[in-house]
């Protein structure tokens, strides 16, 4: 099957790319994948869980999107206690790995497993794509992609995806780590640091409302978060970021991020 990734494709990769280097946080990094990766690959829901605790005593944490979240279940249910035995299992490996269930698993044996009998099932997911993320033997957590079966499988094309951002969330993930943990107090120095000052909105004209929207974009909000936080429409939105554009000289995000990156 075809992997072959488009220019078109390449170029959305490296917005995500930025996008993941300016998250502040995990639930900040899961929503930004949750946002973006909806362009690139179709799921039906996004599930992402985090290792709150290292080395020796992990504990799973999930965080769920809203809107794309899998529905939670009792801390203690069966079906939990299964699903958090098994991200543990593939957690154990010293690296990070991207796999499809559809790949990995005999579908007659899968069927009848009691994950896909008591977690897949009875959500109507029948297909999954997840990536696992470990770095220097540190277990950092897992993303997953879930489908219908009338969605199809995911295909090698949405494998390579994910393998190509894989270093950069894993790369990511353990620096939030260190930074949680206490390892380090200072800024992520491969994180892109950007300079805006008054100067800038005098120079290119910017409204106080353009002003702000600038500097969130530079933060790296997404478009979900700027229109919840600034109480605006996506349409009202497109056309501040296009004015932005104009008066800047920037084509995309990612031309506006190279304008003011130090």
């Amino acid at each position: 099957m075809n992997s072959t990734i488009s220019k078109k494709t390449s170029s959305y990769l490296s917005q995500i790319i930025y996008r993941v280097n300016l998250s502040f946080s995990y639930t900040d990094l899961a929503h930004k994948l949750s946002e973006y990766l909806d362009s690139l690959i179709l799921y039906d829901s996004f599930f992402s869980v985090r290792v709150t605790e290292q080395p020796d005593h992990s504990l799973l944490t999930h965080d769920l999107i809203p809107g794309k979240a899998f529905p939670a279940e009792e801390e203690n249910s069966p079906a939990n206690i299964h699903s958090r035995d098994y991200w543990t299992k593939y957690l154990q490996a010293p690296w990070s790995s991207v796999y499809r269930v559809s790949n990995i698993e005999d579908r007659t044996e899968w069927e009848h497993s009691f994950l896909y009998k008591h977690y897949y099932k009875p959500q109507g997911f029948y297909d999954s794509l997840q990536a696992v993320f470990t770095h220097n033997q540190f277990k950092l957590g897992a993303i997953c992609l879930y489908r219908r079966k009338n969605s199809g499988n995911y295909t090698d094309r949405d494998v390579r995806i994910m393998e190509l951002l894989k270093p950069h969330i894993e790369l990511k993930l353990f620096r939030l780590l260190n930074r949680e943990k206490g390892f380090t107090l200072e800024p992520d120095p491969l994180a892109p640091h950007f300079v805006f000052s008054s100067t800038n909105v005098q120079q290119y004209g910017l409204t106080r409302r353009e002003e702000e929207i600038t500097r969130r974009l530079l933060l790296g909000e997404t478009d979900a978060q700027l229109c919840k936080q600034l109480c605006i429409t996506k349409s009202t939105l497109d056309k501040h970021i296009h004015n932005i554009y104009k008066k800047t000289g920037a084509r995309s995000r990612i031309t506006l991020f190279q304008l003011f990156k130090t």
